[in-house]
């Protein structure tokens, strides 16, 4: 039944390369509609390719996907008439080559007709896949545990579980669309320039594939090669985008693969079957050798229910590539790595600024002493690129890069590759690399002139239509323009064949390789066998992604710190925002096994900084090393040049008060303050312009996209501020950091104020740590052990709050006289009055909360209020869906969400094509 969900729910998974999902489709239908929209012919096939059995399961699967669209959610007309339908839908599906199979499944649910409520109950239901064995259907006493009890399967639901993130990921890629207008096409030099009305939102990057919507359906364009402020050009070969004009208004949205997911299934499919797939493999393909040969040393290790730790090795250089000593705590952890045989593991904890990357670079420097060959990898590019640019400085091996030279740092596009190519004999390869850092320098220089002659025409432009300009004047300018955007395509696309063809020329010869998960097993770097890999930032990466990373070598160092950032899965978060326990391979592994050791000492921030996570996340596990700054002198009660010097001239750990309201965007999905943008800016101006903080040192963070956009709109003249969300923080440091909580409410203030990404947030800085919020809100709003309100106690005695409305520091309180928690029993649900949704006079929360500058309107009962609430939550959030309102509504799951629904609330909403939730026009009479 998985391998048939995968080829007609996942047509995107389906690739033709082994040693992942080598499935074919069939040539009928699209890829995702072809069972659906030909069941006949789609469970014939099935049979055909796969079997009997697979042909049942697709009949199954027909029975399904038809009674979900026979029933649409409401089963009043009762399951006698269901079963009819059914036995008649299949009677017509049926015909002789696959008679067998479809009679069989109709025989059963004749004689079983309840059971097709065990279907419709499984389509409408948000109870998470990952809970069951997607082997045999038994709920799981632990949600991510190593096998079923019932069956013995290796990871039951994880399977079903990435299954459903790559649906969720396809589904959010059409959710992200942009409306541009094509600003200028060349079909000589292929490339054209798409002018958004907006800001430009994430997940247009260079380097990134994109595509353009027509008539409902994903048509590819091309490859991003440069952006400018609202401007993106791509770079095409043909296809859809030779047939756009300058002028023309389009949709566009991104077109990366799933290749991702992909990986994930293929390898949980073969680990699933103790890899008998490659085992088997007749074909000589390198990368199957290398996996038939890794994959069973792996499940070998994981099999066993304890571990004991490796024999430390023996150390005789004790010091970083830096030239410091190594602390205690470091040499241990290195001398157990270099202490490890063929399928042994290591698990280290880095808390921030522990050292850790100085230690891995260190391990992987003395495994290549050893002749090892070595991987460093992880998630994301920026844990890579941390590693390879401290030994591409200090180390003496053969590193390599791989991966897309626009996901890379600049320091690490800088050295890709050079030690290799000076060691080569191969002058031409030389060449090309020093031909590649000229362009790169082009680039930058064209990058300039571009903006110049932008804004020069842009000039030109608003004086034309007031007045007469030379036609000429602009013809040139437009010329000039076009020109060199031709040359930053065609030097983009040299760069992209200059460093392939370099990457490929070393890869054979590299000692250290440094490369993404998902990049390792691409390419001629799937097939090097390497003897160890070391993961970084495990603790963000999901069990499938982790052990995509591990079954490159055959011995394991796996990097993580449990108490910082968490997979992201969006089909299994918990209301805080973090996945359950044991979602990452970091905490899979170390829960599993206890064999983990800690990096202990902290080199990086002010103790006062550091202070807050010692005591409030690592339960003083860590030790402030003497090197940190301690204590800061200033005097409070200064009159203040203005507010924002009173804060950039306060403590180490400062946080400002601002009275303001969060709300949501629909354009960004999520939640914003307004407010909190304009401090965060005021306090950057300062910082850089009075202060003299240069922009590189500074870093501005928030938990939510939306809220990261509006900043950086804010701060277009400091473009080197980096403004990120935490997430994309993570790994990285700056002298100051800036962080904009958002949250005023309840619900988001779970996610805001989540232990490990508040973690994340507040170990950044080396210097001083700013935090923006409304601290009524989160005294009101969140619970008394949620981390924002613990860090306002905790500045309160160890920095100073600072109410920026009064522009004042407020004076300390002791966190033992600070009064006890209010019972919070009954949900605290205002009426909005009429006519003030979204208003200017009122800001409405996901909890139908307002605050208003006035009015005498009657109270309405708390019924009233609370019906009125939820129907303003569906208005707000529409389209929407159970999961949703059930966050919103403060609900267990999306079945509470649903039993409202269809009590209180039938006349309220309706629901879409796509089964989501919408508002009916009695909701938005009875708000408005």
């Amino acid at each position: 039944m998985q391998l048939v969900n995968v080829l007609a729910d996942g047509g995107y998974l389906v690739e033709n390369q082994p040693p992942y999902l080598n499935y074919d489709l069939p040539d009928f239908g699209t890829q995702v509609t072809w069972l659906d929209k030909h069941p006949t012919r789609g469970i014939a096939y099935c049979k055909e390719r796969y079997g009997k059995a697979a042909a049942v399961a697709a009949t199954i699967h027909a029975v399904g996907t038809e009674v979900a669209s026979y029933t649409d959610g409401d089963l009043a007309a009762g399951f006698a008439l269901l079963g009819r339908h059914i036995d008649d839908y299949l009677e017509n599906v049926s015909r002789r080559d696959i008679a067998d199979e479809v009679q069989r499944v109709r025989s059963y649910f004749d004689a079983n007709t309840l059971l097709l409520k065990q279907i419709e109950d499984a389509h409408g239901s948000d109870e998470t896949p990952y809970k069951y064995c997607d082997y045999c259907g038994t709920k799981l006493e632990t949600a991510f545990s190593y096998r079923c009890d019932t069956c013995d399967t290796r990871f039951p639901g994880w399977s079903t579980l990435t299954f459903a993130e790559g649906e969720e990921q396809s589904s959010s890629t059409w959710r992200e669309q942009l409306d541009v207008t094509v600003l200028s096409q060349n079909t000589d030099k292929r490339f054209l320039v798409l002018r958004s009305d907006t800001s430009l939102p994430g997940w247009i990057e260079e380097g990134g594939q994109i595509g353009q919507i027509v008539d409902g359906s994903l048509r590819e364009m091309g490859r991003v090669v440069n952006i400018d402020d609202r401007d993106i050009q791509v770079d095409y070969w043909g296809g859809i985008a030779t047939s756009l004009e300058a002028g023309q208004n389009i949709t566009v949205c991104s077109s990366e693969s799933m290749i991702a997911i992909t990986q994930q299934i293929g390898l949980m499919r073969e680990l699933r079957r103790g890899c008998v797939g490659w085992l088997n493999e007749t074909d000589s393909d390198p990368t199957v050798t290398k996996l038939a040969v890794n994959g069973p040393n792996l499940l070998n290790t994981l099999d066993q229910s304890t571990l004991t730790p490796a024999t430390p090795a023996e150390l005789t250089d004790t010091r970083s590539l830096d030239g410091f000593e190594l602390d205690d705590s470091q040499q241990t952890v290195l001398a157990e790595i270099l202490g490890l045989d063929d399928g042994d593991l290591s698990l280290v904890v880095g808390p921030p600024g522990s050292g850790k990357t100085e230690v891995i670079a260190k391990a992987a420097h003395e495994l290549a002493n050893r002749g090892e060959s070595v991987l460093v990898t992880s998630h994301t590019n920026i844990a890579v690129d941390n590693v390879i640019e401290k030994l591409s400085h200090r180390d003496t091996h053969q590193l390599v890069r791989a991966g897309r030279p626009e996901k890379m740092s600049k320091g690490t596009s800088e050295v890709m590759l050079s030690k290799v190519i000076a060691e080569s004999d191969s002058e031409s390869v030389t060449e090309l690399l020093t031909k590649v850092e000229d362009l790169k320098s082009e680039i930058s220089n064209m990058g300039d002139q571009l903006r110049h002659d932008q804004n020069q025409y842009d000039v030109l432009r608003r004086a034309a239509e007031t007045g007469p300009v030379s036609s000429g004047q602009m013809n040139q300018v437009e010329n000039e323009i076009d020109a060199k955007q031709a040359r930053l395509s065609e030097t983009r696309r040299q760069i992209q064949e200059l460093q392939s063809e370099a990457e490929k020329a070393s890869i054979e010869h590299a000692d250290i390789t440094g490369a993404t998960i998902i990049r390792s097993q691409l390419g001629g770097l799937a097939q090097v066998q390497f003897d160890t890999v070391i993961i970084d930032e495990a603790s963000q990466i999901p069990v499938p992604l982790g052990l995509l990373g591990m079954i490159n070598a055959k011995k394991w160092v796996v990097v993580g710190d449990h108490n910082q950032l968490q997979p992201v899965l969006k089909t299994a978060s918990t209301k805080n925002g973090s996945p359950p326990a044991d979602a990452s391979i970091f905490s899979f592994l170390r829960n599993r096994y206890d064999i983990d050791q800690w990096l202990e000492y902290h080199y990086r921030s002010h103790a006062d900084i550091i202070g807050f996570p010692q005591e409030h996340v690592y339960d003083g596990h860590i030790t402030i090393d003497d090197s940190c700054p301690r204590g800061f002198e200033w005097d409070p009660t200064d009159d203040p040049e203005s507010k924002p010097a009173a804060v950039c001239n306060g403590p180490p750990v400062t946080f400002v008060d601002a009275s303001s309201e969060q709300s949501w965007r629909k354009r960004f999905s999520g939640s914003v303050n307004t407010t909190e943008v304009e401090v965060v800016a005021a306090l950057v101006s300062h910082l850089v312009d009075e202060h003299g903080i240069p922009e590189s040192d500074l870093g501005v963070i928030t938990p939510y996209r939306g809220q990261r956009t509006l900043i950086s709109d804010e701060l277009t003249e400091y473009g080197n501020v980096e403004v990120s969300t935490v997430d994309g923080f993570q790994g990285r440091e700056r002298d100051t950091i800036i962080f904009s909580a958002v949250n005023t409410e309840k619900y988001g203030l779970r996610f805001s104020g989540n232990r490990n990404r508040f973690n994340v947030a507040c170990t950044r800085p080396k210097d001083q740590f700013i935090m923006v919020g409304n601290q009524t809100a989160i005294e009101e709003n969140a619970s008394w052990e949620n981390t924002l309100r613990s860090f306002i106690r905790y500045t309160s005695t160890h920095g100073g709050v600072f109410n920026w409305d009064k522009g004042e520091w407020v004076d300390g309180i002791n966190p033992e006289d600070a009064p006890s928690p209010v019972p919070r029993d009954q949900p605290d649900i205002i009426d909005p009055p009429a006519g003030q949704y979204d208003g200017p006079e009122s800001t409405t929360t996901a909890t139908g909360k307002s605050n208003t500058s006035g009015g005498d309107s009657p109270q309405p009962t708390s019924a009233d209020a609370q019906l009125r609430s939820r129907v303003n939550d569906i208005i707000r959030l529409a389209p929407t869906s159970n999961g949703e309102l059930a966050d919103a509504w403060g609900l267990q799951n999306g079945k509470e969400a649903w039993q409202h629904l269809n009590t209180d609330l039938t006349e309220y909403f309706e629901r879409d094509a796509n089964n989501k939730i919408q508002p009916t026009p009695k909701a938005r009479e009875l708000v408005h």
